[in-house]
């Protein structure tokens, strides 16, 4: 079994709201591997399973976290201290055994975190991937995770698990763009040619289901640093954000 980045690049603009809560929020992220020595200037990103990343840059994970925090300026956001990133790294860059995305999911449990964010998808489900998802759902976590790169065929894993919001992109017309999977998606958001801005300072273009997840999970960070519980944060997300009707999961 084996699993495929879901796209490779990252999300629009998203202008935050004002932060009401001081409560810090971890988010977890499972992604491919950032390049060594790589370091962004408002943020100190957790490794812990740290792997030796690819030399070219951006690498999939860099386009992850710029969109995950709207990096799209070089300015440090006013909220950066209360934001806890930890990227949990798969081995690779390209493919990879679902089993060791199951295992990434299974050890970002250590964090305990408020939101989960996977821009990967595999083709087929396991019971260590399904288990592994479940235990954070139980715990409050929100869940996004990109529905893939599919054209026209259903959301893959773990996406199209229940309890996980699943992520399809649209196009420059706002309508689902043609690489992403259009089957039991939950929101759609932009995914073709977004920019972003990389660690380095280096604007980036980014398309895939990848970077409307990443797009996803920025506005799901707005929310719980707003204050707003998970169920609201997720709510937020699934019926207000610009999204297109689709045959849902759920």
């Amino acid at each position: 079994m084996t699993m495929t980045l879901a796209g490779c690049a990252a999300p629009a603009a998203y202008t935050a709201p004002a932060a009401h809560s001081d409560e810090p929020v971890t988010v977890a992220v499972v992604d491919s591997a950032l390049p060594h020595g790589l370091a962004y200037s408002c943020f100190t990103i957790d490794r812990p399973l740290e792997t030796t990343g690819p030399d070219q840059r951006p690498a999939h994970a860099e386009g992850t976290i710029s969109g995950l925090l709207d990096l799209s300026t070089n300015a440090c956001p006013a909220w950066r201290d209360r934001v806890r990133v930890v990227l949990f790294e798969l081995p690779g860059s390209a493919t990879t055994a679902t089993t060791d995305l199951a295992a990434a999911i299974e050890a970002a449990q250590r964090v305990s975190p408020d939101l989960l964010v996977i821009p990967l998808t595999a083709p087929d489900s396991s019971p260590g991937l399904e288990q592994a998802v479940a235990r954070h759902l139980a715990a409050g976590a929100v869940v996004v995770a990109a529905a893939g790169n599919r054209p026209g065929a259903e959301a893959g894993f773990p996406a199209r698990l229940d309890g996980v919001i699943a992520i399809g992109a649209r196009d420059s017309d706002g309508q689902p763009a043609r690489f992403s999977a259009g089957g039991s998606v939950d929101v759609f958001l932009a995914g073709e040619n977004v920019e972003f801005i990389g660690a380095a300072g280096t604007p980036h273009t980014w398309t895939g289901t990848s970077a409307a997840t990443a797009f996803a999970g920025h506005r799901v960070l707005m929310a719980l640093l707003d204050g707003r519980s998970a169920a609201d944060a997720r709510g937020q997300l699934t019926q207000t954000s610009n999204s297109t009707p689709t045959e849902r999961k759920r």
